[in-house]
């Protein structure tokens, strides 16, 4: 179940049990103090958020303040996890409260007209081998606008089933999903056949973050991945908007050359493949530069930049071109078609030197 993919809210998402769905929060709802308790099936789930406490639950700074409209990859307030709350008692002396129902039984989030559904996956492929399984780990920048599933549903207009998998919370480093328990299973105890992984969106174009941080994580991920049987992939991001100011990056332009080295630097240690979902957002950014693939918040993507990056991965992991695909995740037909192109000369003008399989 996917929850309302166009409502003009806030999103997180969030993996349960035998459901996988995205949790859209609007704003104003009333402050209260609720004990959350989990529920599947056909049970209504309280779901409630606080402020910043030793799990690191949180909502984005939209539903707390009004301003970005998303969970900020580099925000202390974490991606909301239920999980970390059922049975707890939370009072108003914690701090402000959020609480939204989520029907399970009705496909209804918080209100919302029925979801899309999901692609069908690896479900009645009658050739197991012809299916494609996907792990995304990252954080805000892979489970904003559920890049996962955008995916998913480019590959099935293009005739490739795909079954896709999601270890994403907001801020998260490489060395956050190394100390995962979470994480490390995902990668360990399914067959997937990639694993896509995605630094936090500033680490890379830092030369000494990179060196100190990324690098060694990246190293123990990458023999994580190999170790399960999976073939590893780098997500190679955008920059901000507006660059990296503070640190010496005063455009786009300077912060993705950054961002390039950081990602190429480790990757032609290990020999692992990148997809230039980075390179592709310069291309179009350079050729427009009204293009609308920044929130507000000039870093997480909107759906554009989402579509883009699905389209990117499209062309480095079925080794074709999207162009004529029929998924376009609502976007307008002259978007797509610019966008489709745009990823397609980008993988298909240099695949080996994207080191891609």
């Amino acid at each position: 179940m996917r929850g309302c993919a166009r409502m003009p809210a806030t999103a997180w998402g969030s993996e349960v049990p035998g459901v996988s769905m995205t949790v859209w929060f609007s704003r104003g709802l009333p402050s209260t103090a609720v004990k959350t308790r989990s529920a599947i099936g056909t049970a209504l789930l309280p779901l409630c958020t606080m402020g910043p406490n030793p799990n690191g639950v949180g909502l984005s700074p939209d539903v707390r303040t009004g301003a970005a409209p998303f969970v900020s990859d580099d925000d202390v307030w974490h991606a909301f996890d239920w999980r970390a709350l059922c049975s707890r008692d939370v009072s108003p002396e914690r701090g402000w409260r959020r609480v939204v129902t989520l029907v399970l039984a009705g496909v209804l989030v918080a209100g919302c007209a029925t979801a899309a559904a999901a692609p069908a996956g690896c479900s009645g492929v009658a050739d197991p081998t012809a299916c494609t399984r996907i792990l995304f780990v990252g954080n805000s920048y892979t489970y904003v606008n559920d890049l996962p599933t955008v995916f998913a549903r480019l590959a099935a207009s293009g005739g490739h089933p795909v079954q896709t998998g999601m270890a994403a919370v907001g801020g998260a480093t490489f060395a956050d999903q190394l100390g995962s328990p979470d994480t490390l299973t995902k990668i360990a105890t399914a067959r997937w056949k990639y694993v896509v992984l995605q630094e936090q969106s500033q680490i890379p174009s830092s030369a000494a973050s990179r060196a100190s941080e990324m690098y060694p994580s990246a190293r123990l991920l990458v023999r994580r991945v190999l170790g399960s049987g999976a073939k590893p992939l780098f997500f190679l991001t955008w920059g901000h908007k507006d660059g990296w100011p503070e640190n010496g990056m005063s455009t786009y332009e300077g912060m993705q050359m950054q961002l390039d080295a950081g990602y190429w630097g480790i990757a032609d240690e290990l020999h692992v493949p990148v997809v230039p979902v980075g390179d592709a957002w310069a291309t179009m950014y350079g050729a427009n530069r009204s293009a609308d693939l920044w929130q507000a918040d000039g870093s997480h993507p909107t759906m554009t930049g989402t579509y883009l990056a699905a389209c990117v991965f499209y062309a480095a992991i079925f080794h074709a071109s999207p162009e004529g695909l029929a998924y376009g995740a609502d976007l307008s037909a002259d978007v797509v078609r610019s966008i489709q192109a745009t990823a397609a000369a980008e993988v298909s003008a240099d695949p080996q030197g994207w080191l891609l399989p």
